[in-house]
């Protein structure tokens, strides 16, 4: 697989990837699935003790800001609701950690009827074609896992906090299996790193290595974005999206 793609409608926001150099990353919070990113999880068959083991693993981590024992009697306390209180405090003390990084969504594929329609303004927008190899140096990158099986809490306790890369796995990169048609991959960023606080990044030129313009996109917008970028430095190409003939299909076809 050489390149990656991301869908985009024709907004302020979208084209700063052509007037600055910069790709906006969404927080965990914003993301158009409800389980996406959650710290939630199935609690069957789970013991006090491995609350326990959670909440001294959370001292640990240096999030606790309550008494352990107290803790452990506000949530243990009711017969009815301690697994409650366990979701509970477990969004409490990681969400917010998690809602704080920057997410960015590419596809492996470049020609969906559904993700023209959903992310690019119903075929009107665009697609980036960027290189995968250069993305996976700029940030860290993984594939999504798509599944049907819910995150226990044990698996979730098993990884946090010192299993950074599976705890990254089990809450950022598994959704369900009825994404699975979008072939997703993530760019991951932790803010600060290199944007002097906002969740707009600046990414090499050279990654962008192409534009695809929808089958529906305004002659006007597809020349505002090839005049944004005709003083690049970096070659560029140019394509557009045909819908086939009898076919429910789209093609790409490169243009000049």
């Amino acid at each position: 697989m050489q390149y990656l793609y991301r869908y985009q409608p024709f907004n302020d926001k979208s084209i700063r990837v052509f007037t600055h150099g910069e790709l906006f990353f969404y927080s965990p919070s914003k993301l158009n699935d409800p389980f996406d990113s959650k710290i939630e999880f199935d609690c069957d068959n789970l013991s006090k003790e491995d609350v326990r083991q959670f909440i001294e693993k959370t001292a640990k981590h240096g999030n606790l800001r309550q008494d352990i024992n107290e803790l452990l009697k506000n949530i243990l306390g009711s017969e009815d609701n301690w697994k409650h209180n366990l979701k509970k405090q477990a969004l409490g003390i990681l969400q917010p950690e998690i809602n704080e990084l920057g997410l960015l969504s590419f596809s492996a594929i470049n020609d969906d009827i559904l993700m023209w329609s959903h992310y690019a303004d119903g075929h009107k927008g665009f697609c980036l074609q960027f290189d995968k190899t250069g993305l996976e140096s700029w940030k860290y990158s993984q594939s999504v896992d798509y599944d049907d099986k819910y995150l226990t809490f044990r698996e979730f306790n098993n990884a946090f906090p010192e299993d950074n890369e599976k705890m990254v796995h089990i809450l950022l990169l598994r959704k369900s299996k009825h994404w699975k048609y979008e072939y997703e991959w993530r760019i991951i960023a932790k803010p600060d790193d290199d944007n002097s606080g906002n969740r707009y990044y600046k990414f090499p030129e050279e990654l962008l290595t192409g534009v695809i313009f929808g089958c529906q996109m305004p002659n006007d917008k597809k020349k505002i974005i090839k005049d944004f970028l005709k003083s690049r430095k970096s070659h560029i190409q140019f394509y557009e999206a045909k819908k086939k003939e009898n076919e429910f299909a789209l093609e790409i076809k490169e243009i000049g």
